[in-house]
């Protein structure tokens, strides 16, 4: 399912970052794997989509793509759906396409569609060139490749022959990463439509998980091309002579190809389509190697550094290896924990364990928006509270993200009756900017919470020269009203009257939003 999502916002000119959040709130989503939790994640991702349920008459007036629900050999799956004037096709979640016509499409489908609209103006800001985990992988063998060419300028070796066998093992160790990526289980989406999808004789995921791929001393097949390559690209690179016995080993490798060609076809019947990449690639380092050749030098120096540096590269695969099976391991583990953690059952059973009175209703904070929502978020802050900038802004970058269902207020949980507070004239200003309704206290607040100016500075730029009692006496309410409730510390997040959970961030209120407003509905 999640391929066909990645297709579908791809089609839809998302960026990858959509999908990659969208995987992450799905995965911990407590309906997870639900048709709910699938349109809930989208949702949270920033993603506008339509679900509903269309007479089969109207299907020539759906648009070109959508997704829709069909039943088909006994179950119920969603498939991803192209359409033009003539024939539809739809590609399940294996990968397989089939085209059929619209009466055939008809009879399997129920009439339930997922629809997104092409994104024509958000966008996610990109990762940093460092934030980029292709770049970890993608920028050494780059140097590798380079630097081997440049090492070999002074060779005797046909120059031709040395480029290929250098991106040949470029290559196998790519192949061998998504090997290990679809053992883990992290395989990437576009390599996994290849691999899983084609027909129902390819699946590298069986054969890579199979007990038939594991070797003699827990070797397998998902280890031998990461050692293997990474230990040949960096002998090759480190000097050019290593040629010889890294292609003797390549020509050695050849009964391994067989057997492994035999174990797909015969033991495990699946065709792993990277596996065959591999075999192909020693293949070629093997024909290359004969065909460069004509007296092998035999340096047993040579050849023992080069058994010396796979055992070394294997042991040193090993101990990466067990590092990306543990954190595999706790990603499993937290998203099993963040499902429990999202239920909104065990939010609500938290949030009404700390209520607030009903004088709360009486006080009349520094209102960010006007219109009255179904949640309403108050903010109790102090200008001399280190966390309350974090709070402020989390509490504002979620009210622009849901305007329509947020209500934002700001009140202030300080005492104006200590003279001695250095702060007050801020407090007091900032309300007193409220009420002369000049539409500049969103600036004001921004300044002193988000950058964050010296005391002198705002105070320059905003204090009041007369402060209202109106001011003093609401400040005063906020103040006794945190008193009354014991809420002796800044900040305070309370939402529909009751005091927001220590347990949860700010952030995490998004989770529950449509649950809050079904039933405030």
């Amino acid at each position: 399912m999640q391929i066909l999502i990645s297709q579908y916002l791809s089609q839809n000119k998302y960026e990858p970052s959509y999908f990659e959040e969208f995987k992450e709130n799905y995965l911990s989503h407590p309906n997870y794997p639900s048709l709910y939790a699938i349109t809930d994640s989208l949702e949270l991702s920033g993603i506008e989509i339509v679900t509903a349920t269309v007479p089969k008459e109207q299907l020539q007036n759906l648009p070109e793509k959508f997704m829709a629900s069909i039943f088909i050999e006994n179950k119920t799956e969603f498939v991803l759906v192209n359409k033009d004037q003539a024939r539809i096709s739809y590609e399940n979640r294996k990968g397989k396409t089939i085209k059929i016509t619209f009466d055939e499409f008809k009879n399997i489908w129920d009439g339930l569609i997922l629809a997104i609209g092409e994104n024509e103006i958000k966008e996610k800001p990109k990762p940093s060139v460092f934030e980029n985990k292709n770049i970890w992988f993608t920028v050494p063998l780059v140097l590798l490749f380079f630097g081997g060419l440049l090492n070999q300028i002074n060779s005797e070796l046909f120059f031709w022959n040395y480029t290929a066998f250098l991106l040949l093992s470029i290559i196998g160790l790519l192949l061998g990463i998504f090997i290990v990526q679809e053992s883990l289980g992290e395989a990437n989406p576009v390599v996994s439509k290849v691999c899983n999808g084609s027909n129902k004789t390819v699946s590298c995921d069986s054969v890579v998980k199979s007990n038939e791929s594991k070797l003699l001393f827990g070797i397998s097949f998902s280890d031998l091309p990461i050692v293997f390559f990474f230990a040949n690209l960096f002998l090759i690179v480190a000097k050019p002579t290593f040629f010889e016995p890294i292609g003797f080993f390549c020509l050695l490798s050849v009964p391994v190809i067989l057997y492994s060609v035999y174990l797909q076809q015969f033991k495990i019947k699946k065709w792993c389509i990277l596996c065959l990449g591999v075999s192909f690639v020693l293949f070629l380092q093997a024909i290359i190697f004969l065909f460069s050749y004509d007296e092998m030098a035999w340096n047993i120096y040579e050849y023992l550094q080069y058994v010396i540096t796979v055992i070394v590269a294997w042991f040193l695969w090993k101990t990466v290896e067990k590092v990306l099976i543990s954190r595999n391991d706790l990603v499993s583990k937290n998203r099993t924990l963040f499902r429990f953690k999202r239920k909104f059952e065990i939010f609500e059973f938290l949030s009404n364990k700390n209520p607030v009175n009903e004088e709360i209703e009486i006080l009349r904070g520094i209102t960010i928006n006007n219109q009255e929502n179904s949640i309403k978020l108050q903010l109790f802050l102090s200008p001399s509270c280190g966390h309350c900038y974090s709070t402020y802004k989390k509490g504002l970058e979620f009210f622009k993200s849901y305007p329509e269902k947020i209500s934002l207020e700001i009140l202030f949980n300080v005492n104006i009756q200590n003279t001695e507070n250095p702060f007050i004239p801020v407090v007091e200003s900032m309300y007193e900017i409220f009420l002369s309704e000049n539409n500049t206290i969103i600036n004001a607040l921004d300044d002193w919470y988000i950058k964050k100016m010296s005391l002198e500075d705002w105070l320059r730029k905003w204090k009041q020269t007369e402060i209202s009692e109106i001011t003093k006496s609401e400040l005063e309410k906020q103040y006794l009203f945190c008193v009354g409730n014991n809420l002796n510390y800044t900040p305070v997040i309370v939402f529909n009257k009751n005091v927001y959970p220590s347990d949860y961030d700010l952030e995490e209120l998004k989770y529950f939003i449509s649950d809050l407003e079904e039933k405030n509905a």
